[in-house]
């Protein structure tokens, strides 16, 4: 397919009602500190956060330049991982886990543009789902990671959902293809939300799909592989493919045992996936997860208005909250062995040792924490993100403490393809960092929007160990995730964590409107 390189204005977005509801090689030791941020972080002005002293990454690279195949869920938990032992067995067991990734912005939209451009979503527009900073209309997709490894001479592939609101726009033709994409096949709003029947543009022909969505998208993509394999081998060409599940994002159709079938009326009005027919009930009576953030009885330090449930959790709630958990993790079964496949087709192509693979999701979600369900909040839940890779210049077998989000996993492909980025990313290539060992830390921003107007719910700053929430109607939160991983207790009116509190207000002051390298682009020894 012949290259295509214009920048155009994205078209209205829509949304179904469940979403609402590398750069350059990492840098010297000398570069580390350019940015007035890690600056400051080596004049010992952050010691208790983020510490003084400067780590120095590792750069060693594998010979010639990897394929890459990124594959990602749509609103995966990092508890979810545990039911997936396909990615367990054939990414993680061979590669690297991240224990702490994260959503920067923790959404559909922002998370995924973050994927695409290496940036923060106050950086690249794209900040909620609806609105005129929402959504596809909101998103400049001229000059993203596919642009940049299009110029670098990759294969492009693009299998699944993109934007919300794509191929649902007046104006915008819905067999629109972004720029830089050598195959692409996108599902077509609002159809993308069918498990059962939808439409996806395939390379400016929309095509009709009667295939349970997962098993689909699989099939898509390992005929992608099969070719994309053939024309390294002919012609020395690599590939790039990013496979966008829908699953476990709620979606149609309505089934008999879902709760807005046998509880209409319910005030939670919980929507779910439509798990493959060989996968219903294979996780009946899961139990929710058990930990002690689950339906929080004291938010008393909270000043988030979501933690606040009126008339707690009855018998009822949670019944309906288990059959949503139970069908979401039926819907990753598709996705699981749809890994697999990828796997087997890259085995037996030949190209596997040459691949690098990837398996994440745009953003997390939580299933009672907090007395919450969803997404959108800045709790570890909601914002944690299970990332796991493997392949060449991945270590093997390990389990990686440092803090990595959407924008150093487009960082750190645009590295190992050694492309050149037309933005100037917020994100670093991380693989430098992931043999440094000890307590590695760094600060980013995260935010929220809310929609349609797009205004401001919250601001802050993470930390590899703290968390720190500014929201706009009032209040601030403060967890140190060290000594409490469940978040159990903000620190922001103590005086424990007072010391922490001053200098997370300074970074997020830094860091909010941080852009390229202003922001934190290095690691730090660990805060005492």
């Amino acid at each position: 397919m012949s290259r295509r390189r214009a920048a155009l204005v994205a078209s209205f977005s829509v949304a179904i009602a469940a979403c609402t509801a590398l750069s350059t090689p990492a840098m010297s030791p000398p570069e580390q500190a350019s940015g007035s941020v890690g600056a400051a972080a080596e004049a010992g002005r952050f010691p208790v956060t983020v510490g003084t002293r400067a780590l120095t990454p590792a750069m060693p690279r594998s010979a010639g330049r990897p394929n890459v195949v990124m594959v990602t869920a749509d609103d995966a938990s990092v508890d979810d991982l545990r039911h997936m032992p396909h990615v367990r067995r054939l990414i993680e067991a061979r590669g690297t886990r991240f224990d702490n990734a994260i959503a920067p912005s923790p959404i559909c939209v922002p998370a995924r543009a973050s994927l695409m451009t290496g940036q923060f979503a106050h950086n690249h527009g794209a900040e909620t789902i609806h609105g005129r900073h929402g959504g596809f209309r909101s998103f400049d997709d001229g000059d993203t990671l596919p642009t940049w490894l299009d110029d670098a001479g990759y294969r492009t592939m693009f299998v699944g959902k993109y934007l919300n609101g794509y191929g649902a726009s007046p104006r915008r033709s819905r067999t629109y293809v972004p720029p830089g994409w050598s195959d692409w096949i996108a599902t077509v709003d609002p159809s993308t939300y069918s498990y059962r029947r939808f439409t996806v543009n395939h390379d400016h022909r929309l095509q009709k799909v009667r295939r349970y969505s997962s098993d689909a998208l699989t099939g898509f993509a390992t005929d992608l592989l099969a070719d994309a394999s053939r024309q390294r081998r002919s012609r020395g060409t690599p590939f790039y493919l990013w496979l966008n599940y829908v699953a476990p994002h709620a979606g149609g159709p309505v089934e008999a045992d879902d709760p807005l079938a046998r509880h209409p009326r319910h005030r939670d009005r919980r929507t779910t996936p439509a798990p493959a027919p060989r996968h219903r009930d294979l996780f009946e009576g899961t139990r929710l997860p058990r930990k002690p953030n689950m339906f929080e009885a004291d938010v008393s330090d909270k000043r988030n208005p979501s933690t606040r449930r009126r008339g707690g959790w009855s018998p009822l709630d949670k019944a309906i909250l288990r059959e949503q958990y139970q069908q979401r993790l039926e819907a990753l079964q598709a996705v699981d062995e749809g890994v697999a496949k990828i796997v087997r087709k890259l085995r037996a192509t030949g190209q596997l040792r040459r691949t690098v693979l990837i398996y994440a999701s745009d953003n997390g979600w939580g299933s009672g924490e907090h007395n919450i369900v969803g997404k959108h909040q800045p709790y570890a839940e909601h914002a944690g993100i299970p990332l796991v890779m493997s392949g060449p210049g991945i270590p093997r077998g390990k389990r990686s403490r440092l803090l990595v989000t959407n924008p150093d996993i487009a960082a750190t492909i645009a590295a190992l393809a050694r492309a050149e980025p037309g933005r100037e990313l917020d994100g670093v290539d991380v693989l430098g960092w992931v043999r440094t060992g000890g307590n590695p830390q760094r600060a980013v921003p995260i935010s929220k929007r809310g929609d349609p107007r797009g205004r401001l719910v919250y601001s802050g700053v993470k930390t590899g160990r703290w968390t720190y929430v500014r929201y706009v109607r009032g209040g601030e939160e403060l967890f140190d995730r060290r000594r409490d991983p469940y978040e159990l207790r903000s620190l922001a009116r103590s005086r424990r964590g007072a010391a922490a509190l001053r200098e997370l207000r300074e970074l997020h002051r830094e860091l909010r409107d941080c852009a390229g390298e202003s922001c934190m682009h290095g690691y730090y020894a660990g805060s005492r």
